[in-house]
């Protein structure tokens, strides 16, 4: 994954992320919160 549309179109609009969801969803409570950041130098 090169962006954040990547992660956050990509990833949790495929199969992939709807089985993880399906598998370990139920383990988060609360869901936690994910943030993206871009390194500053």
């Amino acid at each position: 994954m090169d962006t954040i549309a990547d992660h956050t179109d990509g990833f949790r609009g495929s199969p992939a992320y709807a089985q993880w969801r399906e598998l370990l969803h139920h383990f988060y409570d609360p869901f936690p919160v994910v943030e993206h950041f871009v390194e500053v130098r």
